[in-house]
Formats: structure tokens, C-alpha cells, sequence
């Protein structure tokens, strides 16, 4: 009995000393850790949620001109485990370019002048006396 324990303890340390090597390397068949996988799960959520942010403010902002780029920069997140603390997520996100900006705001507040220019062209117009002046414009 007592050698049939000894050879029952032995196969199973040597088992366990091959499983603990095998543990730390990746499965065959390309399957991430459960841990693993969880990360990249909140990395593509992160990601997904700055593209719809993005999305968002794009549609409230009017673009001048169709097609136009008013943000720049990719949209990346990166998640890692940091000892003793938990999980630490880098997100890069694209900023707005400033001098899109700047030009949607100039060129708003040129179409507003033009519009008070063109209301006060009108109402002079409107005021002037019937006649070849007025029959002229």
C-alpha cells in the first residue's frame, strides 16, 4: 500500500511539473486567457464608446463642407494589469482640429454680416421712393 501511494504521488508531482511549464505558454489552438480576453473585451468597448462620442459631436457641429475632417487622430485602447492595483486602460482618442474650428466660426460669423447686410440692402430698397432708381436695382 505504501509503495502503491509513493507511485501515486510521484506520477501525480510529475504531472503537475509538466502542467505548470504549459500553463504559462499560450494554448495551441491561439485561445487568449479568460483574463485575457475579458481586457480586450473593455479595450473594444472603450474604443467603441469614443467612436460613438466622436460620431455624436461630429452631427452637432455643422460642417461647412461635406466631407470635411474636424477631428484627427486614431481611436486606441490598451488595457494592462498592473500588480497589486488592477487594471490600467490607456485610451488614445483624436482631438478636434483647432483651425477647422476656427474656420466653421469665421465663416459663421461672416455668413451672419452678409445676412444683416443683405436684410439692410432690402429694407433701403423697400423704402425708396417708386421710380427709375428703384425699377433699375
Amino acid at each position: 500500500m505504501h509503495a502503491m501511494t509513493r507511485r501515486a504521488l510521484l506520477a501525480l508531482a510529475g504531472v503537475l511539473l509538466c502542467a505548470v511549464p504549459a500553463a504559462g505558454q499560450p494554448a495551441a489552438d491561439g485561445a487568449l486567457p479568460a483574463a485575457e480576453r475579458q481586457v480586450r473585451l473593455i479595450e473594444q468597448g472603450l474604443e467603441q464608446a469614443v467612436r460613438r462620442g466622436v460620431d455624436a459631436l461630429e452631427q452637432r457641429l455643422p460642417a461647412p463642407l461635406p466631407g470635411l475632417v474636424v477631428f484627427a487622430g486614431t481611436i486606441r485602447a490598451r488595457g494592462f494589469v498592473v500588480d497589486g492595483y488592477g487594471l490600467f486602460f490607456d485610451v488614445e482618442f483624436p482631438v478636434v482640429r483647432r483651425s477647422i474650428l476656427w474656420s466653421i466660426t469665421a465663416m459663421r460669423r461672416h455668413d451672419r454680416a452678409m445676412a444683416q447686410s443683405l436684410a439692410t440692402l432690402r429694407r433701403r430698397v423697400l423704402e425708396m421712393p417708386p421710380g427709375l432708381a428703384r425699377s433699375t436695382l
